[in-house]
């Protein structure tokens, strides 16, 4: 994941980050989400925090600002909206992927796919996970693709 991401920065071009994550702050983040992340997503977190790859604008966390913060792209503030609108509690929504529908994470730990990206809409309020458009095996899978413009 290091050597991805440090490939991306070198990059600028269209890619930003909004600087790393401490794991403290994470565990606090999933906490308050009442979640778990897969670990190859919290790497990804301690590394990048939240920023753009290619056009994919990735909810997180900007180093030094509070967590609680109801200002985009805040991980929080926008999970908890978009519970609001049916979005199961064992997937994180991790960015925007237009027309209404965003790009998730599959957390349920007892689930074969647990750590794939899928997309998600609240037309598919509580719906399986088995029902939604299956993106990529896990997050690294998911930025290469966000990177080389493969979504």
């Amino acid at each position: 994941m290091k050597e991805l991401l440090n490939e991306i920065v070198s990059k600028p071009e269209g890619n930003r980050s909004n600087g790393e994550v401490s794991i403290e702050i994470i565990n606090e983040i999933e906490k308050h989400l009442d979640i778990v992340f897969p670990e190859k997503y919290k790497e990804f977190l301690i590394e990048y925090g939240s920023g753009i790859i290619g056009y994919i604008d990735f909810f997180g966390v900007k180093k030094g600002l509070d967590i609680f913060l109801k200002t985009p792209p805040n991980i929080i503030y926008f999970n908890e909206n978009l519970r609001k609108y049916g979005l199961r509690k064992d997937i994180i929504a991790i960015s925007y992927a237009g027309d209404q529908e965003y790009f998730v994470l599959n957390c349920d730990l007892n689930h074969q796919n647990y750590g794939s990206v899928y997309v998600w809409n609240p037309s598919l309020a509580n719906e399986l996970i088995e029902e939604l458009e299956y993106i990529s095996d896990d997050i690294i899978d998911f930025v290469k693709k966000a990177f080389f413009e493969e979504l």
